[in-house]
């Protein structure tokens, strides 16, 4: 029994380490290719950074801490034997975050054009946030999974959603940028609007794994 959970443990390290140099790896790529891009480069990065820093802030109030949280909850439901109670407490959570994942994405879509105009000082922000916005969700409500599966002792699903999103991110980055070039520049600051695409993905690989 503890040479199997000692097995276990070694593969869930194994793909997570590889998973992460995967990432890694994928995200220098998509970097180096979009910097090299003629007419990106710093407007392009200038109207996604401003937009990307107040995401952060309600992506870090919405989400921050859920899956390690989520993750002790169930672990110690499931080393007692009490499977119900830790998919109750999954169910709880799912729910609860879903509903703060939706007011905060709902929030800073209603609330981009304000945000872009008067604390941003740059209206064409807007776009970036509007596109934005859904991720929040997505993102909120995948973390409830990431830690559901963690507490049960297998990081799969969590490794290759994770490795998934950042392919489809290096994948649709690069092909959207190059799609763009000779468009206004607010055009290439409101590319990521993939980032709701790779969540929608993201978030469907991992609902398959509770079903």
């Amino acid at each position: 029994m503890k040479e199997k959970e000692k097995n276990s443990f070694m593969g869930n390290v194994l793909m997570l380490m590889f998973s992460q140099i995967l990432i890694k790896i994928l995200g220098l790529v998509y970097r180096l290719v979009i910097m090299n891009v003629p007419g990106f480069g710093d407007l392009g990065n200038g109207y996604y950074s401003a937009g990307y820093q107040i995401y952060a802030v309600l992506l870090t109030i919405s989400s921050q801490g859920i899956p390690s949280a989520i993750s002790r909850l169930v672990s110690e439901k499931i080393a007692v034997g009490e499977y119900k109670s830790a998919h109750r407490i999954f169910k709880i959570a799912m729910g609860l975050f879903a509903i703060v994942g939706g007011f905060f994405s709902l929030f800073l879509y209603v609330f981009s054009d304000f945000i872009a105009s008067h604390i941003l000082n740059v209206p064409d922000v807007k776009y970036v946030l509007r596109v934005l916005a859904p991720a929040i969700f997505f993102v909120t409500t995948s973390a409830v999974f990431r830690g559901y599966f963690a507490g049960l002792g297998t990081m799969k699903p969590s490794s290759v959603s994770q490795t998934l999103e950042q392919l489809f991110n290096c994948t649709l980055t690069i092909t959207f940028v190059y799609a763009l070039i000779g468009k206004r520049a607010i055009c290439y600051g409101s590319w990521r609007k993939f980032i709701y695409n790779t969540c929608n993905i993201n978030f469907i690989f991992i609902f398959a794994n509770v079903l």
